[in-house]
């Protein structure tokens, strides 16, 4: 079944339904499933983490997964 055919199917059932508790129902769940995409602001301190992050991947100054525990089980040790 294609998705206009699914919606044509609902919308003639919330159409035929004159019970308010299923009405509310329906509609609360599709508010739940709308996607509202705001954008994130980022602090001038975290834009600035952001930068430095950015710059750091593009120089290669990054360390792999691997490496990174490595490092961390040699300063466990310690």
């Amino acid at each position: 079944m294609t998705s206009t055919q699914l919606q044509e199917q609902v919308i003639s059932k919330v159409h035929i339904t004159e019970d308010k508790d299923i009405l509310e129902f329906v509609l609360e769940f599709l508010k739940q499933t709308e996607v509202v995409v705001e954008p994130y602001i980022f602090t001038t301190e975290q834009r600035k983490r952001v930068d430095i992050s950015l710059e750091q991947s593009r120089t290669g100054s990054i360390l792999s997964e691997e490496e990174e525990k490595k490092l961390t089980d040699e300063w466990l040790e310690k």
